[in-house]
C-alpha cells in the first residue's frame, strides 16, 4: 500500500467520518483491542518495507548497466583490435555513445559538462605524431588508466550509494515511526468511525422504528378520530332523541296538569280545601291569641297574688312591730312618769323660795305636756321598726336632759322649757309619720281588695271565653266533618273516574321512562367510552409530542456532534497536512543541498583525475617512443571511442536520475507520478 494510496484512504476516511456522531453516545461501543491495533500496525509495516524494497530494486535495476556495457566493450576491443572503427550495436538497442564519438576523435575544448553527458579536456598533441598509427601498448596503458579511473568512480559511487542507503534507512525509520503513529491514529479513527457508523445505524434503526410507531400511532389516531366522530354523531342522535322524548314527557305532563285543572270536582275540592285551611288557620290563630291572653292574665294574677302575700307579710310585720312598740312605749312612759315624779319632787324642793302661784303655773304646764306626750306616744307606736332608732335617740336626749336638769338646777327653768319644746316638735313629727303609715296601710288594703275583685272578673271572663271557644270548636268540627264526608264521597267517586286515566298515563310514562333510561344508559356508556378514548388520545398525543421533542433533541445533539467531529477531523487533517508539507519541503531542500554538494565534489574529483590521466599519458609516451605505435596512434585515437568520457556522461545521467528520483520521492503523494512512469 503506497503513501499516495494511504493518503487517499485517509482522505476517504475523513469524508466518511463527516457523517459520524459522538462515539460516547453509542449504546454498544466497538472499541478495538490493543492486540488488533498492533497486528494491523505490524502488517502495515511489513507491507511498507516490502513496497520500499520493490521500489529500491526497481530503481537499481539499470544502475550498473553502464558498468557491464563498459566491460563488454573493453573485451570486444581487446579481441577485435583495430579492425573496426565503430562500436557494434545490437538490433533494437540504442547506442549509448554519441555519434560524433564514433567517427573521429574530437578535440577537447576544456571544461566538464555533466548535464550534456560529455567530458572534455585539453590534451597536448604532438604535430609529428601520425593520426592513423596504432599502438597496442599505449592502448593497454590507457585502458589500465581508464579502468583505475572507473574503479575510483565506482568506489565513490558505492560510498554514495551506501550513504544514500543509510539515509534512506534513517528516513525509513523516521517515516516508519511517523507512519506507525499515523496508522495508530488512523486505526483509532477507523474504530471510532465504525463505532459511530454502528451508532448511526442504530439511531437510524431506532428512528425508523419510531417513525413506524408514529405511523402506526397516526393510523390508530385516525381510526380513533373516526370512531370519535361516529360516536359524536350517535351521541348527537341520542341527544336529539332524548330531547324529543323529554319534550313528549313534558307535553304529557302538561296535558295531565290541564286535565286536572279542567276538572270541576277538583276545583271544588281545591276551593273546599282552601276554605277549610283558611278556617283552620283563623281558628288556630284565635285559639293561640286566647291562650296567650289566658297566659298573660294568669301571669298577672300570680303577680297580684305574690304582691298580696308580700303585703300581708308586711302588714303582719307592722302589726307585730306596732305591738312591740306599744309595749316598749308603755314601759318608757312609766319610766318617764317615774322620772317626772322625781323631777317634780326636786323642783318643789328647789323652788321653795318662789311663790306658790308661780310654782303651780310652772308645774301645771309640764303635766299638760306629759299628757300630750302620752297621746303622741300612742300614735308613735304605729310607726315601723325603722323609727325605733329615733325613739332611742329621743330617750337618750331625754336622759341627757334629765342629766342637764340635774346639773343645772339653777338654770332649769329656761333650759327645760327649750328642751321640752324640742321634744314636743319631735313627737309631733313622729305622730305625723304614724298617721301617714296608717293611711298607706289602708290604701294597700283597698288595692288588694280591688285586685282580688279584678282577678275574679278575669277568671269569669276566661271561663266564658273557654266555653265560647269550646262551642265554636265543636261547631266547626261538626261542619268540617260533614264537609269532609261530603268531599270524601265526591273524591271517591272522582278517583274512580280518574284512576283509569292515571293508569293509562302511568303506562305511557313508565314506557317512556324505560325508553329514557335505556337512552340514558346507552348515552352514559357512550360518554364513558368517549371519555376513555379521549383520555387515551390525549395521553397518546402527549407521548407522541414528548417523543418528537426527544427525537428532535437527539437529532440536534447528533448534528452538533457531527459538526464538532467534522471540524475536529478537518483541523487534525490540516495540521497533519501542514506538518507533512513542512517535512517534505525540509527533506527536499536537504537532499537537494546534499546532491549539489555531492555533484560539486564529484566534478572536482573527476576533473582532477582526468587532469592526472592526461598528464601521465604524454609522459609515458615520451619515455617509450615507438614509431609503429606513433604511426597507428592517431587512427586508433580517432576511431576508438573514449571510454572515460562515455562513463562520465553516464555518471552524470545517473546523478541527474538520482536527483529526479529523490525529488519525485519527496513530492507530495498527490503530485507524484505513477510507478510505471517513474520506471520509464
Amino acid at each position: 500500500m503506497s503513501s499516495s494510496a494511504r493518503f487517499r484512504s485517509l482522505t476517504g476516511d475523513s469524508v466518511e467520518d463527516e457523517t459520524t456522531k459522538d462515539p460516547g453516545l453509542s449504546v454498544y461501543p466497538l472499541n478495538p483491542t490493543t492486540e488488533q491495533i498492533h497486528e494491523d500496525q505490524a502488517l502495515e509495516e511489513q507491507e511498507e518495507e516490502h513496497r520500499l524494497e520493490q521500489e529500491i530494486a526497481k530503481k537499481l535495476e539499470g544502475a550498473f548497466d553502464d558498468i557491464e556495457l563498459d566491460l563488454e566493450e573493453d573485451e570486444s576491443f581487446m579481441d577485435e583490435g583495430h579492425s573496426d572503427s565503430k562500436t557494434p550495436r545490437h538490433e533494437g538497442q540504442p547506442s549509448r555513445v554519441p555519434e560524433h564519438f564514433l567517427t573521429s576523435t574530437p578535440y577537447i575544448r576544456g571544461g566538464i559538462d555533466l548535464e550534456g553527458g560529455t567530458l572534455e579536456a585539453d590534451t597536448p598533441q604532438r604535430e609529428d605524431t601520425p593520426r592513423n598509427e596504432g599502438d597496442s601498448g599505449h592502448f593497454r596503458v590507457q585502458q589500465t588508466a581508464n579502468n583505475e579511473q572507473l574503479e575510483v568512480l565506482y568506489l565513490a559511487r558505492g560510498h554514495e550509494i551506501d550513504r544514500l542507503k543509510h539515509e534512506i534507512e534513517s528516513l525509513r525509520g523516521e517515516n516508519g515511526g511517523e507512519n506507525r503513529r499515523l496508522k495508530h491514529e488512523l486505526a483509532l479513527l477507523r474504530a471510532d468511525n465504525e463505532r459511530v457508523n454502528v451508532q448511526l445505524e442504530q439511531s437510524q434503526h431506532a428512528y425508523q422504528s419510531t417513525a413506524d410507531d408514529n405511523r402506526a400511532l397516526r393510523s390508530e389516531i385516525d381510526a380513533l378520530k373516526g370512531n370519535v366522530l361516529k360516536q359524536e354523531k350517535s351521541k348527537e342522535e341520542l341527544i336529539a332523541h332524548s330531547e324529543a322524548s323529554d319534550h313528549m314527557i313534558q307535553t304529557l305532563q302538561q296535558q295531565l296538569i290541564d286535565l286536572q285543572r279542567k276538572d270541576t270536582v277538583l276545583k271544588a275540592r281545591e276551593h273546599h280545601d282552601a276554605i277549610v285551611s283558611s278556617l283552620k288557620e283563623r281558628h288556630e290563630n284565635e285559639v293561640f291569641n286566647l291562650e296567650q291572653e289566658v297566659d298573660r292574665l294568669n301571669a298577672q294574677l300570680k303577680r297580684y297574688e305574690n304582691e298580696m302575700d308580700s303585703l300581708r307579710g308586711k302588714m303582719n310585720e307592722t302589726q307585730r312591730q306596732h305591738e312591740s312598740m306599744l309595749i316598749e312605749k308603755s314601759e318608757r312612759i312609766e319610766d318617764l312618769s317615774h322620772r317626772l315624779a322625781e323631777t317634780q319632787k326636786k323642783l318643789t324642793q328647789v323652788i321653795v323660795a318662789n311663790s306658790t302661784h308661780d310654782m303651780e303655773s310652772r308645774i301645771g304646764d309640764p303635766l299638760k305636756e306629759i299628757v300630750d306626750l302620752k297621746t303622741k306616744l300612742g300614735s308613735i307606736t304605729q310607726q315601723r321598726h325603722e323609727q325605733d332608732k329615733h325613739i332611742h335617740d329621743l330617750m337618750d336626749e331625754i336622759s341627757e336632759l334629765q342629766k342637764q336638769l340635774q346639773d343645772s338646777q339653777g338654770k332649769a327653768h329656761s333650759s327645760a322649757k327649750d328642751q321640752l319644746y324640742e321634744l314636743r316638735l319631735e313627737l309631733n313629727a313622729k305622730d305625723e309619720m304614724v298617721v301617714e303609715l296608717k293611711r298607706r296601710e289602708r290604701d294597700l288594703i283597698r288595692q288588694c281588695e280591688k285586685m282580688k275583685e279584678d282577678m275574679l272578673t278575669i277568671q269569669q271572663k276566661l271561663r266564658e271565653v273557654d266555653r265560647e271557644s269550646l262551642k265554636t270548636k265543636e261547631t266547626i268540627d261538626r261542619n268540617v266533618e260533614r264537609e269532609l264526608d261530603f268531599f270524601k264521597d265526591e273524591n271517591h267517586r272522582k278517583n274512580d273516574l280518574l284512576q283509569k286515566q292515571e293508569e293509562r298515563i302511568e303506562n305511557l310514562v313508565s314506557h317512556w321512562e324505560i325508553e329514557i333510561t335505556k337512552i340514558r344508559a346507552n348515552h352514559g356508556k357512550d360518554r364513558r367510552e368517549l371519555e376513555e378514548v379521549s383520555k387515551k388520545y390525549i395521553n397518546l398525543k402527549k407521548k407522541v409530542i414528548h417523543y418528537q421533542k426527544h427525537v428532535k433533541n437527539k437529532e440536534a445533539h447528533y448534528m452538533n456532534e457531527i459538526d464538532r467531529l467534522r471540524e475536529t477531523f478537518q483541523n487534525t487533517l490540516l495540521n497533519y497536512k501542514s506538518k507533512l508539507d513542512g517535512a517534505y519541503q525540509s527533506r527536499e531542500k536537504k537532499i537537494e543541498d546534499e546532491l549539489q554538494t555531492l555533484k560539486d565534489n564529484f566534478e572536482s574529483e573527476l576533473h582532477r583525475l582526468v587532469q592526472d590521466d592526461l598528464v601521465e599519458g604524454p609522459l609515458s609516451m615520451d619515455l617509450h617512443p615507438n614509431p609503429m605505435k606513433h604511426s597507428h596512434q592517431s587512427s586508433d585515437e580517432e576511431n576508438r571511442p573514449r571510454k572515460h568520457l562515455t562513463t562520465s556522461s553516464q555518471m552524470a545521467k545517473i546523478f541527474a536520475e538520482a536527483t529526479r528520483d529523490a525529488k519525485e520521492q519527496l513530492k507530495k503523494p498527490s503530485e507524484r507520478l505513477p510507478l510505471f512512469q517513474q520506471n520509464h
